[in-house]
């Protein structure tokens, strides 16, 4: 049986700032490390930021099945731990996000079909993935792969982000103001005023107010957090960031 590849606590310690920390892009160093297991781990990692995103390009770009686009996926992550693609990766000339973009551009089927029977014994031990794409749900809207890739990146970062908000309150004592945020921001099922906020959660509505913009300020700095993983300079971590928080903002 293969071992699952660990996973990592969530690191804050970046958070606000608008510099990079000096783990800037460490995902990528982490991947072309020497070690077997230094590889593994940063490939799990990853492996959660990107499978979905993957997984949306190929179902487009090959008309693959759901069932088929997971284990290509699965395929495609193989490939990059076995070959020398990121080892190529040059950070000065773009964001991972783009050169991933251009690796998928080029793996052709018949390389996917190669993944695959390698996988299954023709050499690579078989790697075990977090099961992140057990409830992968397709844009319905999306018709162009590189697009599709995008939204999945934008949605990916975003729930990242903001499971990390949530466990930076509830770790600091401060669940009221998230369960105003969700109240508020979160919950679609109806859009209530700040003054119908207030009335459900039994506070007032100033409070409602200042609640809100304290949690966004926080994820704002979570997402900032999660970019400067797989960016080098502030130069891509500001586009990235423009990229998921769009025009109109969080």
């Amino acid at each position: 049986m293969s071992e699952r590849l660990p996973k990592r606590e969530m690191d804050t310690s970046g958070a606000g700032r608008r510099d990079l920390p000096t783990t800037r892009w460490s995902l990528v160093v982490g991947i072309q490390a020497a070690t077997p297991e230094a590889r593994r781990e940063a490939l799990g990692n990853l492996f959660e930021r990107y499978s979905k995103p993957i997984y949306h390009y190929i179902r487009l770009k090959w008309s693959k099945s759901p069932d088929d686009a997971r284990d290509l996926t699965e395929d495609f992550f193989v490939a990059l731990l076995e070959g020398d693609a990121l080892s190529r990766y040059k950070p000065d000339r773009s964001s991972f996000r783009n050169y991933l973009k251009g690796i998928l551009r080029n793996f052709a089927a018949d390389q996917f079909d190669a993944a695959r029977a390698l996988k299954r014994g023709g050499g690579v031990k078989v790697v075990s993935f977090p099961d992140v794409l057990h409830d992968v749900v397709p844009d319905s809207a999306a018709k162009d792969p590189e697009k599709a890739l995008d939204w999945a990146w934008r949605l990916t970062l975003y729930e990242r982000a903001l499971e990390n908000t949530r466990r930076w309150f509830t770790a600091e004592k401060r669940e009221s103001q998230f369960k105003t945020f969700e109240a508020a921001v979160l919950d679609g099922r109806e859009k209530l005023t700040d003054a119908q906020v207030a009335a459900k959660l039994g506070t007032s509505e100033s409070s409602v107010g200042n609640h809100i913009n304290v949690v966004r300020v926080k994820l704002r700095e979570m997402i900032r957090t999660e970019l400067t993983q797989t960016v080098l300079d502030k130069e891509q971590l500001d586009e990235e960031y423009r990229l998921i928080i769009g025009k109109g903002g969080i």
